[in-house]
């Protein structure tokens, strides 16, 4: 397994073959349909990093990548040396790319994505817009997976997204933004300075959190305080 996320009641845990598992109570584990996505070629293989629950809808929509696989044959014998056998596996060789399946009712629908690229998140804050994330930063909104409006790039690719007290949120490696179908809108109060890269966003209790490779912040009545961590956990950057 790849991931585990809590949605809604529910915790989904989701990982490679297409895998995608539900519980309600932590510990009667089912699978979230009858069967798991098939990749269109045989010996691909679907990894699933990321869920979210579109309530809105009634409807889960899982995302990452496509693991793609070669085609080998058996026997050697006809391609004449170690030469040839790279040669093969060279023009065979693909790249991995992303991929996002909506699941409804037990059946899976495919969806087209606007890049090649792995979709590495997905969050909603209202069950309604679905924000999806790409490698390596461009965010796209979206409430039907046809129409898809392009809302933040980061170059960088360091980024993240999040919810916090009903709202989707973006961080990148020097500020934080609300997410909107359309754009984005700085956060207040904003990120302090940080010179470490950005890693996740993380929302408990009313209480935001922004987690670093070397540092955590989290905001509390609307300021800003890091939370000091020992020595022995974190190796601070030289």
């Amino acid at each position: 397994m790849d991931n585990l996320m809590l949605l809604g009641t529910e915790l989904v845990a989701t990982g490679y073959g297409g895998q995608a598992y539900r519980a309600t109570d932590g510990e009667n584990w089912a699978p979230a349909a009858p069967t798991f996505p098939i990749p269109p070629v045989s010996q691909d293989t679907i990894r699933f990093g990321w869920a979210a629950l579109q309530s809105a809808r009634f409807r889960y929509v899982f995302g990452g990548e496509v693991v793609t696989g070669l085609s080998i044959p058996t026997d050697f014998g006809g391609l004449g040396g170690a030469t040839n056998i790279a040669a093969m596996i060279r023009a065979q060789a693909r790249r991995d790319y992303g991929t996002l399946w909506l699941l409804q009712d037990g059946r899976w629908q495919d969806v087209e994505l606007p890049t090649n690229s792995t979709l590495d998140q997905i969050v909603t804050a209202d069950g309604k817009i679905v924000y999806l994330r790409f490698r390596p930063g461009v965010v796209y909104s979206t409430t039907d997976f046809a129409d898809m409006t392009e809302v933040a790039v980061n170059d960088a690719g360091l980024s993240a997204l999040g919810v916090h007290q009903g709202s989707a949120l973006l961080a990148d490696e020097a500020s934080l933004f609300t997410l909107a179908p359309d754009g984005t809108a700085p956060f207040e109060p904003p990120l302090p300075p940080m010179t470490d890269r950005m890693l996740e966003l993380s929302s408990s209790d009313g209480i935001l959190h922004v987690i670093r490779e070397s540092s955590v912040w989290r905001l509390v009545a609307g300021t800003w305080e890091e939370i000091a961590i020992p020595p022995d956990v974190v190796a601070l950057p030289r």
